[in-house]
């Protein structure tokens, strides 16, 4: 009975698309035999070819040139060894007995030259193994040179996937999604590991030339609504309007909130809460204006507050769907996974 119990489950696992977000490092590049580094690593967060001076510019041309030139001949031992992306790639579709062509993939890069420029090599590998469901995501504004410039593109990581990924996390029934985190930068692997496991959805990497999957399971999170709402609601509704002060913030966890120069903001981690937060907020109750000068006429309260029951039930049930962990525990957590992982 077991072992048809298991034979249906892997039967059943099998007939879902598989949809993994990888992110994109240099390691494309810097793998290559005889590769100058130092260019790369001076000019990762270059925007563009031409913010790059020569002599550093020909020599990273060329280095582009020579990863899409080797690449064309690479089987799937060569790419393994050459590209810490498509290691994984390659191992997490032998592990779940499928091919990288039956997946479906996105290649999270940073919105910068070399960006654009790996993930491209690695999506012209993919698709010329069979893969014809490869889109390289440049992340608007995502470049990893300070916080003040990785702040604006982290927002637009959490919402990238909050509209694109997310829908297929929570269609169960036709897609398994994964999060491969072995390339890309330590921000940005953090930060799609950290919306990944929010999700429940499962996180994979391989330690430098390994070829074994390491899978981090998903683990009980999700942001206490209730508690946020009760404690900080009205803070991160005028921090998401731009709209507050520091006396606003003193009350808030101090991952939430991003100085800006005396101008006070959500951080990444900030909207992350508030994303989960707003849309059960909004839907339980008419909150009021946050500026004096704006109010509700009461004819619109009259004509939408009898209208609010039926998605403060379904906002309620939201709450109490499965355990949580405070989302502001999380980046320990995050990092507690990696070690246990490691020593499995």
């Amino acid at each position: 009975m077991q072992s048809g119990n298991g034979k249906e489950r892997k039967a059943n696992k099998m007939a879902k698309t598989t949809v993994v977000v990888s992110t994109v490092g240099t390691s494309i590049l810097t793998n290559l035999p005889g590769a100058r580094t130092t260019p790369i690593t001076q000019w990762t967060n270059a925007k563009t070819a031409e913010d790059v001076p020569e002599p550093a510019r020909s020599s990273i041309q060329t280095l582009i040139t020579e990863a899409q030139t080797a690449a064309r001949q690479w089987d799937q031992a060569e790419a393994r060894r050459h590209s810490a992306e498509l290691n994984t790639l390659v191992g997490l579709a032998l592990r779940n007995g499928v091919s990288v062509a039956s997946c479906y993939h996105y290649l999270v890069c940073t919105d910068t030259w070399l960006g654009r420029a790996t993930a491209q090599v690695v999506e012209d590998w993919l698709r010329a193994h069979g893969a014809n469901n490869v889109v390289s995501t440049p992340i608007p504004s995502l470049r990893t040179a300070s916080v003040a410039e990785f702040r604006p593109g982290a927002q637009q990581l959490v919402k990238w996937w909050r509209d694109t990924v997310r829908p297929l996390v929570q269609d169960t029934r036709n897609f398994q999604v994964v999060a491969n985190v072995t390339g890309g930068f330590k921000p940005v692997q953090g930060m799609v590991q950290a919306i990944a496991m929010m999700d429940h959805a499962e996180v994979v990497y391989l330690f430098e030339r390994s070829s074994e999957i390491i899978s981090v399971p998903p683990l009980p999170i999700r942001v206490d609504v209730e508690g946020t709402i009760r404690d900080y609601g009205p803070a991160l509704r005028l921090l998401s309007l731009d709209l507050a002060s520091q006396d606003d913030v003193k009350s808030l966890p101090e991952s939430y909130v991003f100085d800006a120069g005396g101008a006070w903001l959500l951080s990444e981690w900030g909207e992350l809460v508030w994303e989960e937060t707003k849309t059960a907020w909004y839907a339980r109750e008419i909150i009021p204006s946050p500026l004096p000068k704006l109010r509700m006429h009461p004819h619109f309260v009259s004509e939408t507050e009898p209208k609010m029951g039926a998605a403060r039930s379904i906002a309620t049930s939201h709450l109490n769907t499965r355990p949580f962990m405070p989302i502001h525990r999380l980046v320990s957590n995050v990092e507690h996974a990696r070690r246990c992982a490691r020593l499995r």
